[in-house]
């Protein structure tokens, strides 16, 4: 069975401590959001279901489960997941050339 991993940022908790100090709209909104529960985490949540049923599956098993911190720097964010930023700038011209909306 794999381990449950949680990387904590000393950074991302300095930004929270801010934004919850802040008063204009954008801290405001940035804070109810990132105080949202973590949908894959909350009980009783489709996602938490399908993580659960994939966590089971044979293959998958031996699985760390690694819990990121919320707010991560785009340079390690790209670096983490294997992104290039050309990717993202493609995909994110798709979108606006084709008009597609999410």
């Amino acid at each position: 069975m794999g381990e449950d991993i949680i990387i904590k940022s000393e950074e991302e908790e300095k930004l929270r401590q801010t934004l919850s100090e802040g008063k204009d709209a954008f801290s405001v909104r940035l804070t109810r959001f990132l105080e949202l529960p973590d949908l894959s985490r909350a009980p009783g949540s489709p996602l938490q279901e399908v993580v659960k049923r994939a966590s089971g599956v044979e293959s998958l098993k031996g699985f760390d489960v690694i819990k990121i911190p919320e707010i991560v720097p785009t340079e390690i964010l790209f670096d983490l997941f294997n992104i290039t930023l050309t990717m993202v700038m493609s995909y994110a011209h798709t979108i606006l050339s084709f008009g597609i909306t999410t």
